[in-house]
């Protein structure tokens, strides 16, 4: 028993070494950087990784492995370690698929999965003919109509009769089929409304006129009218209706051709023995300036101006041209830009356009800006107007224009204000912003800013705007911008306090050609850097006004 005992005591210590001698070499305290391997225990065994590339027939599908989110087709799956793994691939209306599946070691797997839609068809019958059937507010062309499984909202509509609308669950593989029985509907009148509250006139084109809107039930005749306040019908049009909206342009001439004055007006629906009436103003004083979009908002040049356009004028506008290095007489670049801007109100305007420019080199610039302006104004009985207002825009672009760079190109996070004087169409107003990173955008490299200030002049002669500004811009701080020009990469990179750094003066013409609402503005200029280069630019554009 006692050599026994010795024995087993001898075995058991073999053991306790052989386990304090692998725990000893994975001690990271000891800085041990190797693990011996124990051929008799799997959790020491080497495993390399394996990969799993999954595909489906649709776009944008779940990918799980092991439970696991791995991301949306198509993915790559990495670091799967070896054995068995299951992949679920799934997306809303969609059948889930699984595919269990091993992988070895640095082995790379595809899988090519084909989702099954969830989905059934609706058919519909009517006991009339040239009946519209929506589908959730969709109209759907052909029928049977293929939709996901669950509820839906079924509609069928035909003019002079009441709309019907069905609500139906419809299951996967299955075509539910809806009947229709359609009731005449009584003559309504359901709806009246203008698309302005106030217009004037005496703007060009759409600008100028103001839409009369309304909806009936049923099959009559009616007549329409615009009359003042003492009631005497200045306008009318007779209507036969066969469908359910109409819609009648007034452009605020009464039955003889002249315009009306201003004042409140009525329009009068009268159809089916039924009348109904809605109101609006024609308001002289409401007026388009004729400005171009810049970075800062509208204005001229690279000047916003605190005028404001009526609140619902929706502008797009485009612009190109071609600048020129005048110190070489060579061509430079040929700048474009497209953009558009909202009035939310009298005094708040939003705006964003894309610039660019097409460089001599042939390297393309481009970037984008967008801009808040807020302006007001107050009058003097003198009758001159005081506005004043403020900019806020950010911008950045893949590279910078006009070396040797440091003035208002668009780039930058940026605040300004403006104020000026207005009297018999004439204005003056002068402008200060403070541009920070103004090179390429707030992602340029170095810490800089941009300080410009100048005037602006603007005269409106009726169908024609013509205006001249002038800034100085003053540089401060560092910059280092990379370009690769034929080939060759260009490093530009100045440390520097310059208050003169560059002048950019010019003009600007804006016109409403003939009775459009289009606006075409023509501007040229120069750009001069006080110590080096000197620029010219002129460019053509094109503003569509809508409200």
């Amino acid at each position: 028993m006692k050599k026994v005992t010795i024995y087993l005591l001898a075995l058991f210590l073999v053991f306790a070494a052989k386990d304090f001698t692998k725990n000893l070499y994975a001690e990271d305290g000891l800085n041990f950087i190797r693990i011996e391997k124990d051929s008799y225990d799997d959790d020491y065994e080497e495993v390399k990784d394996g990969t799993v590339k999954v595909r489906a027939n649709v776009s944008g599908a779940r990918v799980y492995v092991d439970g696991n989110y791995k991301g949306t087709t198509p993915v790559t799956v990495n670091n799967l370690k070896k054995g068995r793994h299951k992949l679920e691939v799934s997306k809303n209306h969609y059948e889930t698929k699984e595919i269990y599946f091993s992988i070895e070691s640095r082995q790379e797997k595809s899988f090519y999965v084909e989702l099954e839609k969830i989905s059934g068809f609706i058919n519909y019958s009517s006991d009339l003919k040239g009946v519209s059937v929506t589908v959730d507010g969709l109209s759907t062309g052909f029928f049977p109509y293929e939709v996901d499984e669950g509820f839906h909202n079924v509609t069928a509509r035909k003019f002079g009769y009441k709309d019907s609308t069905q609500r139906i669950y419809v299951t996967r593989n299955s075509t539910y089929s809806v009947h229709f029985s359609l009731k005449k509907a009584p003559f309504e009148i359901t709806k009246l409304e203008t698309s302005k509250q106030r217009f004037n006139p005496q703007n060009k084109g759409g600008l100028g006129c103001i839409d009369i809107e309304f909806s009936v039930t049923a099959a009559s005749d009616g007549v329409l009218t615009v009359s003042d306040s003492a009631g005497n019908v200045l306008a009318s049009q007779d209507f036969l209706f066969s469908t359910w909206d109409y819609e009648w342009e007034w452009d605020g001439s009464d039955q003889e051709g002249y315009i009306v004055s201003d004042g409140l007006y009525t329009a009068t629906l009268t159809a089916g023995g039924k009348s109904v009436q809605t109101s609006f103003y024609v308001d002289s004083t409401i007026s388009y300036p004729m400005l171009n979009l810049t970075s800062w908002g509208t204005g001229i040049g690279s000047c916003a101006m605190p005028f404001s356009y009526p609140e619902g004028t929706l502008i797009f506008n485009a612009s190109i041209g071609a600048s020129m290095d005048l110190g070489k007489t060579s061509f430079y670049g040929a700048p474009w830009s497209a953009g558009m801007g909202y009035a939310f109100s009298d005094h708040f305007e939003v705006s964003g356009k894309g610039f660019g420019s097409i460089q001599c080199d042939g390297k393309s610039v481009y970037g984008l800006s967008c801009a808040f302006k807020i302006s007001d104004s107050v009058d003097f009985e003198s009758g001159s107007v005081f506005y004043y207002g403020a900019s806020f825009k950010i911008g950045g672009s893949n590279g910078g224009t006009f070396e040797p760079f440091g003035y208002d190109s668009g780039n930058g996070l940026g605040a300004g204000l403006m104020f000026g004087l207005e009297n018999n169409g004439k204005y003056f107003g002068l402008n200060s912003d403070i541009i920070y990173k103004s090179v390429t955008g707030v992602k340029a490299d170095g810490n800089h800013f941009t300080w410009k200030n100048g005037f602006s002049f603007f005269k409106n002669f009726g169908t024609i705007g013509a205006g001249a500004h002038c800034t100085l811009s003053s540089f401060f701080g560092e910059y280092e911008y990379h370009r690769s020009i034929k080939g060759r990469d260009i490093i530009f990179s100045e440390n520097t306090k310059d208050w003169t750094r560059c002048v950019d003066a010019g003009f600007e013409v804006s016109t409403y050609p003939g009775t459009s609402s289009t606006l075409l503005h023509f501007k040229g200029g120069i750009l001069m850097y006080t110590k080096t280069q000197l620029y010219g630019y002129a460019e053509f554009g094109i503003s569509f006004l809508v409200n």
